[in-house]
């Protein structure tokens, strides 16, 4: 008897919490679409972020081959990404090592980032040094140590900020190994 009302009772749980799940942010679905596919030009060449990032992709000093920009533009359905800034790797370069971006126009929270990417680690807390510290937190690695940092400002840290897409697998490692200990 007791099992059969257990059984029910987890069954409504499930149901309730089906119904009453938050849908997600209409702005969220472009930007991870987006940098999924921006995490998959990481060690490759330049010209592999053709077509994903909508506007050309220039040196930011014509000096210097290894640090690259484009023009600020919207997403399709989504936010809109400013301040572009491509790393090309340190000794090869002719392959992007991180690429990083703001998020603007949009308030993407904490919660909508965790549903996205099950396993979302808190690396990074603010130490108060300056209002532009970020709270950061980095999405599971993929088989290649590529993972995709987001970032929420102190000063609004309901608000993702900023995205990083880059190697975090020794970052990833020493967290574990942290927590472990």
């Amino acid at each position: 008897m007791n099992l059969s009302i257990t059984f029910t009772a987890v069954l409504l749980a499930v149901a309730a919490s089906k119904c009453f799940a938050q849908p997600p942010h209409p702005d969220s679905l472009p930007l991870w679409r987006f940098a999924e596919q921006v995490k998959g030009t990481i060690g490759a060449a330049p010209d592999s972020l053709n077509g994903i990032i909508k506007t050309p992709v220039t040196r930011i000093n014509p000096d210097f081959a290894d640090r690259l920009t484009a023009r600020s533009f919207t997403l399709a359905g989504g936010p809109g990404i400013n301040d572009i800034e491509i790393r090309m790797a340190y000794g090869h370069p002719q392959q992007i090592a991180i690429v990083t971006f703001e998020v603007v126009n949009t308030c993407i929270e904490v919660s909508e980032a965790k549903r996205q990417f099950p396993g979302l680690k808190l690396m990074w807390v603010p130490r108060g040094e300056s209002v532009n510290e970020t709270f950061s937190w980095v999405a599971p690695v993929d088989k290649n140590g590529n993972g995709i940092g987001l970032g929420f400002a102190q000063s609004e840290p309901s608000c993702l900020k900023n995205i990083a897409i880059r190697d975090f697998s020794s970052e990833m490692s020493a967290a574990n190994r942290r927590v472990r200990e």
